[in-house]
C-alpha cells in the first residue's frame, strides 16, 4: 500500500510498515461521513493527514513552537505553585509574557531543527534511513552538549570510572537514540497517517503527563546543580510537549492557511512582547523575577540571551587591558619631590594642616565654576586666587559618612573601615589608617569641630568612626543638636588658641547647606529651594572668611595649609533625585576643591580630574609626614608643580544601595579623559556612557555607540581594575565573602548534626538557628547562594530529627522547618495538626501556611478567638493574614511604631496579602518623621502600599517616589502612575514641597518650616488639615501665638473631625503651648489596667495604661518629632535605664515611641492608652520594665512612689 502523500516520515513510493493489529482500536462502523471533495490533482485517503509538502514542513516547525508555549505555561504554573514567591496579578501577567516568550524562542530553534530533519530524504527500506540519521544526529548532539561536563565534578572527576562514564555517555547516548528512533519509526508513521484516533489521543495525553512531570522535576530536584542534567530534562520536556501537540492537534494545526498563520501570529506576539519587556528599564524587576520562576528556559539562557540582549538596554561591554595605564598612573603619584619641595618650601615641616568641609555643595553652585545666579562664594573665590582650584574634583561617594571616611583614610569608600563595620565584615586595620591618628603620632595636635549632632556621632554606622585619632573633638558642643556655623567657627578659633602643641591638624565641618535649606540674614536670594540653598552656601562662605581672619589675627595663616572641599553635591531633580546618595551624576559627585599652600604659585586652575581621597596624601607630602600605610589616594603635587610626562587621572566613585554590602555594588563609575562610564550593578547590569565635554548635563547615553567603542572599552577596563583594587587592598587583607564563610559554617553544622553525639547535635541545632534565620523571621538571604545539595542535606537531617521526636514538637527544629519550606515538610506539620494540644495543632497549621496550604485555616481561626494574650496570638494572626484573612491583623498594627524587624516584616507581609489597610496610617506617620531606615521594612512597606492601593496606599508610595534604591522607586512610581494618572507629575511636585516643609519641622528649623508651610498652604487648593497643625507648631516654637491661632482656625474649619477637635483644644490653651516642655512639666500618674501575663524574649508586648496629666500645662499630642511620647524602658533595681544585660553584653532593645493622641491631654485629664514595648533578648536578672515620659530623646522616669513599675522581673533564660 502506498503511503499518503505528504506524510511527515514517508515519501511517495515508500511502503507502509506492518503494525500489530492489537495496537489499533477497531474502526467505528456506526457513523459514516461523506468525505469532502478532494482537490483536483491530489490523492487523499480517508482518515489520514494528507499533508502537502508545505504543510509537512509547517507541522515540523509549528509543533515545537506551540509545544514551547505549552511547556512555558506549565513551567510557570509549577513555579508559581512550588516556589516561595508572591506577585500581584499584573506582575504575574508580565512574568507570564516574558517567561513564555523565552520558551517560544527555544521552540523556534527546535522547530527549525525539526524542519531540517524533514528536509532530509527518506529511505524506509534501509536501516540507515537518512531522515532517521538526521533526527538522531540532532537529538544526539543535544544529548552530548547537555552532558559534556557531567563528570567534571570535584568527586566524580577523580574516580577511576569517570573517563569510561564520560565516553560511554558521549558515544552510547547518540547510538541509543538512533536505535530507538529506528525502532519507533513505524509507530510514528502510523500516528502521522492518522490510524487509530484513540492511540493518538492516548499517546498525546501520555506525552503531556511526561512533560508536566519532567517540568516539575526540573524545578524541584537538584536546583542549581548539574546544569547539563537540567538541560536534558528541558529538552525532553519540550520534545514531549511537541509530541503532544503533534498527536492531539497536529492535523488541525498544519492544514489550511489560517490556522498556521494564527499560530505563528500568537507565537510572534508572545516573543515580541518578551523582547519589548527586555528593552525597557521600567520592567527590570519583572525580568529579575522571571529569572527566579522561569526554570525551564534557564538552562538555555546563553542561547536565548544572544537574541534578547540585542533588544535590551543593558548590553555586554568589551574590557580593554589597562594594566600598563594603571601602572603608569601609580608611578606618577609616587614621584619623589622631596628635593624640589625643600627648595621651594624650606619651612614646610613647620606647616599646620586645616581641612574645611562644607556639606552638600555642588561645584556648579560656586563662583569658582562661574556661577552667577547668586553670589555664593566670594571668600572662596579670593582664596582661589591665592591657591590651586581643581575644576574637576569628585567625591568617592555621594553621602557624608562614606565621603568623610574616605577623606580621613585615603581609601575609596568600599575599602574604608566604615564600610567593613556596616557590612559586618571582619576587616582589621591598624590605627594609623586614620589620618588624624597618623599625624597625632607625628607631633600634631589634632582638633575636630563638626556640625553633626551627638546622635549621629554616637552611631558607628554614620559618624562614630569620624572621631578616631583626634585629641579633641567637638569640645564645645552642648546638647544633641549639631552646632551652627557660627558656633563651629568660634569653637575652632578657641581650640587653636588652647592647642597642646605648636603644630596642629584641624578638621572643620559646616553643615548648613544640607537640606532643609534656610535663608540667612545678609544672604536673602529668594524663597525657592535653590535660592535658599545658595543662601546656606553663602552663609558658610562668610564663616570661612571669619575663620581665615581669625587665623591671620593669631599669626597662623602664613604657615597653614588650607584645603576647602565639599563631601558631595545635591540633586535638585536634575535627573529625578531631589537630594543626594541617589546617583553618580555630576550634580551629586562633582564638588569644589581648592588647596592653598604658603609659598607655592597662586591662582592656578587645574583641570586634571582628582578625587577627595587625594587630599590628605597631598597635605602629608607638603608637611613631610611619612605614611606607612598603603593608600588609594595619591599626592597631587606633581600636577600642582607642573611636572612633565604626567598621565591623565582616573577617578572612581561608587554608591551602595541601602540593602547591599561589599558583595554587590549598586552603582559605580569612572571618569577618564572627559568620559564617564556608570555601571548600575544588577543581575543584568545597566551601563551609561557620557561625554562630559559635549554633554555636561549627561542627557545622552552613548553606551555601545561605534565611535566610542575603543574608549568605552578602556573605561570598562579601568572600572574593572578599580573594583579589583578594592577587593585586594582592604586593609592589606582580601575582601571577605560572607557566602563562603556561611557555607563553611553550614558544612560544619551538617557534620555535627550527623554525629552520634547528642551534645554535638544540640550544638548544631543552636548553630543553625543563628545562621539560617535572619532578623526578619525568614531565611538568611545568603542561603540562596549555597549549594543546593548542602541545603537539601541540612533540611533532610532537620526533618529527620523533628519527625523522630513526634509527637513532641521541638521548638528549634520546628522554627528551622518554617524557614526551609519544602514539600516534604507537609507530613510533619500534618502530624502536628493531630496533636491533642490546641497550641501544637495551631503551630502545625502555621507550618502548613508556610507551604502555601490552607488546611489549617479553621484551627488558626479557633486559636485566634481563643487566645487572649496578644503576644501569643500574633503568629497565628499573621498566618491567617498570609492566607488572605486579615480579621485579626488590626490588633497588631501598633507594632509598626517600632523597628522590631522579626515582627514588623511578617506583619507587613500579612497585611499586604490580606489587603488590610489598617497599617497604612502608622507607616505614613513614621515616614513623615523620617523614622523608617531599615531596607527590608521599607521594601515591605512599598509592597504593602502597592497591594492595598487607593488613596491611602498612594500617600505612602509618595515617600518613595524619590527613593535612591531603583527597585523600590520603580515599584512606587508604577503604583502612583496607576492611581494618579495624568495628575502624577503635579502630585509629585506638590508632595516634594510638603515634604521639604515637614523635614524642616523634623529638624527643628521652625522659621524655615513656617515659611514653607505658609507658601504651600497658600497655593494648595485642598490641603490636609495636618499641615495647618504643623504650621501652628512651628509658629509656637517661634513665639508667634497669634499666628499659631490663625493656623489652628484653618484646621478647625477642615473636614477632618479629629484634626478639628485637636485644633480647638490647642487654641483653647494657646498661651500654654510649648515646643519643648521642661522636666517639671512632666508630672504624670500612670495606672496599669492590663499587663501581659507572659513575655517572650525579642518580642513586642502590649500594656494598657491610664495616663493622667498632673502638670499645670496642656500637652499637645500627635506624631511629630518633638511630641511627648511614652516609652517602655528596661530598668534595674535602682530605677536606672539599663545599657547592658547582667552578663555585660550590650543591650539590644528597640525603643518604641507611643505618642499621645492627636487631641492632646489637658491638666487633670486622663486617657487610656495601649503602649507597645519590646522585650530584649539576653540575660536580665532582676530587670523591670518602667514607662517613661519622654520628649526628643530625653527620658523622665519618676520614682516608685509616683510611678508604678509594670513588670517585676523579666524572663531569665536558662
Amino acid at each position: 500500500m502506498r503511503a499518503p502523500h505528504g506524510s511527515p516520515f514517508l515519501m511517495e513510493g515508500s511502503r507502509r510498515p506492518t503494525i500489530p493489529e492489537h495496537s489499533y482500536p477497531p474502526p467505528r462502523q456506526a457513523v459514516t461521513r461523506d468525505p469532502k471533495p478532494a482537490t483536483p490533482g491530489r490523492a487523499r485517503l480517508p482518515g489520514t493527514f494528507a499533508l502537502a509538502d508545505m504543510n509537512r514542513f509547517l507541522c515540523a516547525f509549528l509543533c515545537p513552537v506551540v509545544g514551547a508555549i505549552l511547556f512555558g505555561l506549565c513551567d510557570l504554573a509549577w513555579a508559581f505553585r512550588l516556589l516561595d514567591v508572591e506577585f500581584a496579578s499584573d506582575e504575574r501577567l508580565l512574568i507570564l509574557v516574558y517567561g513564555t516568550g523565552r520558551h517560544v524562542l527555544i521552540g523556534i530553534i527546535f522547530g527549525a531543527l525539526g524542519a531540517l530533519v524533514m528536509a532530509a530524504p527518506t529511505r524506509p527500506k534501509r536501516w540507515l534511513d537518512p531522515r532517521v540519521l538526521t533526527g538522531a544526529a540532532v537529538i544526539g548532539a543535544l544529548w552530548d552538549w547537555s552532558l559534556r561536563n557531567l563528570t567534571e565534578g570535584p568527586k566524580i572527576s577523580v574516580h577511576w570510572i569517570a573517563p569510561f562514564l564520560h565516553w560511554g555517555l558521549m558515544i552510547g547516548g547518540p547510538l541509543g537514540i538512533f536505535v530507538a528512533l529506528r525502532i519507533l519509526r513505524p509507530w510514528i508513521v502510523a500516528i502521522a497517517d492518522g490510524s487509530g484516533r484513540r492511540l493518538r489521543v492516548g499517546l498525546g495525553l501520555l506525552a503531556l503527563g511526561a512533560m508536566a512531570f519532567t517540568t516539575r522535576l526540573n524545578i524541584t530536584l537538584l536546583p542549581g546543580h548539574y546544569p547539563g542534567v537540567h538541560m536534558l530534562w528541558v529538552v525532553f520536556a519540550l520534545l514531549c510537549a511537541s509530541a503532544a501537540v503533534f498527536c492531539l492537534v497536529g492535523r488541525a494545526l498544519a492544514l489550511g492557511r489560517l490556522r498556521p498563520a494564527l499560530a505563528l501570529v500568537v507565537a510572534a506576539g508572545i516573543l515580541g512582547g518578551a523582547l519589548w519587556l527586555e528593552g525597557r528599564d521600567t520592567f527590570q524587576a519583572t525580568r529579575s523575577y522571571s529569572s527566579t520562576v522561569v526554570q525551564g528556559a534557564n538552562p538555555h539562557a546563553e542561547l536565548i540571551d544572544l537574541v534578547f540582549k540585542r533588544f535590551a538596554t543593558t548590553q555586554s561591554v568589551d574590557i580593554a587591558n589597562v594594566l600598563d595605564l594603571v601602572r603608569e598612573m601609580e608611578q606618577a603619584g609616587s614621584r619623589d619631590l622631596t628635593s624640589i619641595l625643600d627648595q621651594v618650601l624650606p619651612q614646610r615641616r613647620d606647616y599646620n594642616i586645616l581641612l574645611i568641609a562644607v556639606d552638600t555643595v555642588r561645584w556648579d553652585h560656586t563662583g569658582l565654576a562661574g556661577y552667577t545666579e547668586n553670589p555664593t562664594t566670594p571668600v572662596l573665590e579670593q582664596l582661589g586666587r591665592e591657591g590651586f582650584v581643581f575644576t574637576n574634583a569628585y567625591t568617592p561617594y555621594p553621602t557624608s559618612n562614606y565621603a568623610y571616611a574616605s577623606v580621613l583614610t585615603g581609601l575609596t569608600a568600599g575599602a574604608t573601615p566604615l564600610h567593613g563595620y556596616r557590612s559586618k565584615l571582619s576587616w582589621k586595620f591598624p590605627d594609623t589608617v586614620h589620618y588624624p591618628e597618623l599625624v597625632s603620632r607625628a607631633g600634631m595636635n589634632t582638633i575636630g569641630v563638626t556640625g553633626f549632632g551627638k546622635i549621629e556621632r554616637r552611631n558607628m554606622r554614620f559618624f562614630g568612626m569620624l572621631e578616631t585619632g583626634f585629641d579633641t573633638f567637638n569640645p564645645d558642643q552642648t546638647g544633641d543638636p549639631g552646632m551652627k556655623a557660627r558656633a563651629v567657627t568660634d569653637s575652632v578659633l578657641k581650640q587653636l588658641v588652647n592647642r597642646k602643641t605648636r603644630r596642629f591638624f584641624s578638621f572643620v565641618h559646616y553643615m548648613e547647606p544640607h537640606n532643609p535649606y534656610e535663608t540667612h540674614q545678609g544672604h536673602d536670594f529668594g524663597t525657592s529651594a535653590r535660592d535658599r540653598y545658595d543662601s546656606e552656601i553663602a552663609h558658610c562662605d562668610a564663616e570661612i572668611g571669619r575663620l581665615i581672619d581669625g587665623l591671620k589675627q593669631r599669626k597662623l595663616w602664613d604657615n597653614t595649609v588650607v584645603c576647602v572641599f565639599s563631601d558631595h553635591g545635591e540633586g535638585f531633580g536634575d535627573h529625578g533625585f531631589p537630594f543626594h546618595n541617589s546617583s553618580l551624576y555630576e550634580e551629586e559627585i562633582r564638588v569644589p576643591l581648592l588647596i592653598r599652600i604658603p609659598g607655592l604659585q597662586a591662582g592656578k586652575r587645574i583641570d586634571t580630574p582628582v578625587s577627595l581621597v587625594d587630599v590628605m596624601p597631598t597635605c602629608l607630602a607638603v608637611a613631610d609626614i611619612g605614611d606607612p600605610e598603603e593608600r588609594m589616594g595619591q599626592s597631587l603635587l606633581p600636577y600642582m608643580l607642573d611636572q612633565e610626562g604626567l598621565p591623565d587621572r582616573v577617578i572612581f566613585s561608587q554608591q551602595y544601595s541601602p540593602r547591599q554590602t561589599a558583595r554587590e555594588l549598586e552603582q559605580r563609575c569612572v571618569v577618564y579623559r572627559g568620559l564617564k562610564l556608570i555601571e548600575v550593578v544588577r543581575k543584568n547590569p545597566d551601563w551609561f556612557l557620557f561625554d562630559l565635554e559635549q554633554d555636561p548635563r549627561e542627557r545622552r547615553n552613548l553606551f555601545n555607540q561605534p565611535e566610542y567603542s575603543k574608549r568605552q572599552a578602556v573605561l570598562a577596563g579601568l572600572l574593572s581594575a578599580q573594583v579589583e583594587s578594592i577587593k585586594k587592598r582592604v586593609g592589606g587583607k582580601p575582601l571577605d565573602d560572607p557566602a563562603v564563610a556561611l557555607q563553611a559554617h553550614l558544612e560544619t553544622a551538617l557534620m555535627w548534626i550527623r554525629a552520634p553525639d547528642q551534645k554535638k547535635i544540640r550544638r548544631a541545632i543552636t548553630y543553625l538557628r543563628t545562621k539560617l534565620r535572619n532578623r526578619y523571621a525568614g531565611l538568611n538571604l545568603l542561603c540562596e547562594e549555597m549549594p543546593a545539595q548542602l541545603m537539601n542535606d541540612l533540611h533532610a537531617e532537620i526533618l529527620k530529627l523533628a519527625t523522630g521526636l513526634l509527637p513532641k514538637r521541638e521548638t528549634s527544629l520546628y522554627n528551622l522547618l518554617l524557614v526551609l519550606p519544602r514539600p516534604e515538610n507537609e507530613a510533619y506539620f500534618s502530624a502536628l495538626m493531630k496533636d491533642k494540644s490546641p497550641t501544637v495543632r495551631a503551630d502545625g497549621a502555621v507550618g502548613l501556611v508556610s507551604l502555601g496550604l490552607d488546611a489549617g485555616r479553621e484551627e488558626l481561626l479557633a486559636m485566634c478567638r481563643r487566645q487572649r494574650n496578644p503576644v501569643l496570638r500574633f503568629p497565628y494572626a499573621v498566618a491567617l493574614g498570609d492566607l488572605g484573612h486579615g480579621e485579626f491583623l488590626p490588633d497588631f498594627v501598633r507594632i509598626i511604631r517600632g523597628n522590631a524587624t522579626r515582627e514588623v516584616v511578617p506583619l507587613l507581609r500579612a497585611l499586604a496579602r490580606s489587603k488590610e489597610p489598617a497599617g497604612l496610617d502608622a507607616l505614613t506617620r513614621r515616614l513623615a518623621l523620617n523614622e523608617l531606615f531599615d531596607y527590608t521594612i521599607r521594601r515591605s512597606t512599598v509592597e504593602y502600599a502597592s497591594a492595598v492601593g487607593g488613596a491611602r496606599g498612594a500617600e505612602v508610595l509618595l515617600y518613595f517616589a524619590s527613593e535612591p534604591d531603583p527597585t523600590l522607586r520603580d515599584v512606587a512610581i508604577a503604583g502612583l502612575r496607576k492611581h494618579y494618572g495624568d495628575e502624577f507629575d503635579q502630585r509629585i511636585k506638590e508632595f516634594a514641597e510638603l515634604r521639604e516643609a515637614r523635614d524642616a519641622l523634623v529638624n527643628g528649623k521652625a522659621e524655615l518650616a513656617t515659611q514653607l508651610f505658609e507658601a504651600w498652604l497658600e497655593k494648595t487648593e485642598d490641603p490636609p488639615p495636618g499641615a495647618a497643625l504643623d504650621l501652628a507648631r512651628a509658629r509656637v516654637h517661634l513665639g508667634r501665638q497669634t499666628g499659631a491661632a490663625a493656623a489652628l482656625d484653618r484646621a478647625i474649619g477642615a473636614d477632618d473631625p479629629r484634626a478639628a477637635d485637636a485644633a480647638r483644644r490647642m487654641k483653647a490653651h494657646i498661651k500654654d503651648l510649648r515646643w519643648f516642655y521642661p522636666a517639671n512639666d512632666f508630672k504624670v500618674s500612670i495606672e496599669v489596667i492590663r499587663k501581659p501575663p507572659t513575655l517572650r524574649r525579642n518580642r513586642c508586648y502590649f500594656i494598657e495604661v491610664k495616663v493622667t496629666n498632673r502638670a499645670k500645662v496642656y500637652w499637645h499630642g500627635g506624631h511629630w518629632n518633638f511630641g511627648p511620647v511614652l516609652r517602655c524602658r528596661l530598668v534595674d533595681t535602682d530605677g536606672q535605664i539599663m545599657k547592658q544585660d547582667t552578663k555585660g553584653k550590650k543591650m539590644n532593645v528597640h525603643v518604641i515611641n507611643n505618642f499621645l493622641p492627636l487631641r492632646g491631654l489637658e491638666p487633670g485629664e486622663s486617657v487610656n492608652l495601649t503602649l507597645v514595648g519590646h522585650a530584649p533578648a539576653g540575660a536580665w536578672k532582676d530587670a523591670r520594665i518602667a514607662v517613661s515620659f519622654s520628649q526628643y530623646h530625653t527620658d523622665h522616669i519618676p520614682d516608685d512612689r509616683d510611678f508604678p513599675l509594670v513588670v517585676e522581673q523579666l524572663y531569665e533564660p536558662k
